[in-house]
């Protein structure tokens, strides 16, 4: 539901948040109701908005670069990363206001926990402190109601919580943990259903709950996940029988017609009856295997959907390990180096987002922007492990980054760069100063 208005009071769900000044804040309901989807829209809104216009040079220099040297991270993906959704709030209390904001607040405390465990690990989720009331405000950027029950005395929903991410990363190292918070490149999921181990696959089948599930669920976590439409084209490319055999045709065509570089069949079949039955699940790569990642309770006294909205967390907590071990190991490069680096931008402000985006990555500790025109930047990067650990990393990211053959590293997009040509002994040699 949108809100009433922008400053004044917000009501999402059913559930009204109230304050004259979007810089007020009160209670501890909430700092800002607004839905993680929104927040995440106008934050990148935003960054787009600032490097358009530091590019076509209509704001001063100064805000130019502190717009180009931003962090580089897709500002919607960060958060996204940042987001928990799904929280289950329940309290009690003297009247329904009361209870609603009791219920509100512990919601925030759980979620912070199972922010822990998304970016440092499920050790985490038991070892950091909850927050106190007095931190919440500091600490959460809004709310958001999924659904609400209410009575006199009792609150009862689900809601989601959006994290302010520097203040809730110091909280984090504060406390002793490790955060790995930069977001994995979106991959298609292709969600495979069978409602029994010998019934027909379903993918794009209108009927099918685990597509349904897959479609309605937030895109948060460190992997963002793009559920195809299941259009005319989308089944025409890719059937349930070619998705379980991993046909790469149909895979590379979803890839290219979602803009993803990487996709995930996951397969969700439902076995047993009354209290037995189950979810088995399992999941693949393109040029990979199947692999089994166990079972989801779904007993027949409880909702089918709630079952496999607990197995698609499964999955996703699964694909966000699996990112934050191949991704954080760059933390542990030994050693560390920095280059001088010019960056070539054939084509503009489209090749700068590419390149800066690569530059998020865990393996760069730092960079600079020395200079910049529209068709060529200069940058100071400072980087952990050798120059090839960083030369590797670039590529993985479709950035070419060599030696142009005079020492000065090139960096583009998708494109070596070619050789400089070396100057004749009749000229004096160019010297590039790094």
């Amino acid at each position: 539901m949108a809100p009433s208005r922008w400053f004044g009071g917000l009501k999402m769900g059913g559930m009204a948040f109230s304050g004259g000044n979007i810089l007020q804040r009160s209670g501890i309901a909430t700092p800002v109701a607004m839905s993680p989807r929104r927040m995440a829209a106008l934050a990148g809104v935003f960054v787009a908005v600032s490097a358009l216009s530091a590019f076509a040079g209509t704001v001063p220099a100064r805000a130019q670069m502190a717009a180009l040297t931003a962090p580089a991270s897709n500002s919607a993906d960060l958060m996204a990363v940042y987001t928990i959704t799904g929280v289950p709030v329940d309290a009690t209390a003297g009247n329904a206001v009361q209870a609603r904001e009791k219920a509100v607040a512990e919601g925030q405390k759980a979620a912070f926990r199972q922010l822990a465990a998304r970016l440092s690990g499920p050790q985490a989720r038991d070892s950091v402190s909850a927050p106190t009331d007095a931190e919440l405000p500091s600490l959460v950027l809004g709310v958001a109601v999924e659904n609400e029950k209410t009575s006199s005395v009792r609150y009862v929903g689900t809601i989601s919580v959006s994290f302010f991410p520097d203040t809730a990363k110091k909280r984090l190292q504060a406390a002793g943990l490790p955060v790995f918070d930069t977001p994995a490149k979106p991959m298609v999921v292709l969600p495979i259903f069978q409602p029994a181990p010998d019934a027909q696959p379903q993918l794009f089948d209108e009927r099918s709950p685990w597509k349904a599930v897959w479609s309605g669920r937030p895109r948060s976590g460190l992997t963002p996940l793009v559920v195809p439409s299941g259009d005319l084209s989308d089944i025409a490319a890719l059937d349930a029988t070619k998705a379980l055999a991993l046909d790469q045709t149909g895979l590379a065509t979803l890839m290219r017609r979602y803009h993803t570089e990487d996709a995930v069949v996951v397969k969700a079949v439902l076995s047993g009856d009354g209290q037995t039955r189950k979810i088995d699940l399992s999941l693949a790569r393109p040029g990979g295997t199947f692999q089994s990642l166990g079972s989801v309770a779904a007993p027949v006294t409880s909702s089918l959907t709630a079952a496999l909205d607990a197995a698609s967390d499964t999955i996703a907590d699964w694909l966000d390990a699996q990112w934050r071990t191949q991704a954080g190991s760059a933390v542990s490069l030994i050693g560390s180096g920095s280059l001088t680096i010019t960056v070539t931008l054939p084509g503009g402000l489209t090749d700068w987002l590419a390149v800066r985006q690569a530059l998020s990555q865990q393996i760069v500790s730092g960079w600079s922007l020395q200079s910049l025109t529209n068709r060529e930047a200069v940058v100071s990067v400072t980087h952990r492990g050798a120059a090839a650990d960083l030369v590797h990393a670039m590529a993985e990211n479709g950035i070419i980054l060599a030696d142009d053959g005079t020492g000065r590293w090139v960096m583009t997009r998708g494109v070596p760069p070619a050789a400089a040509p070396q100057p004749s002994p009749s000229q004096p040699s160019t010297v590039v100063i790094q």
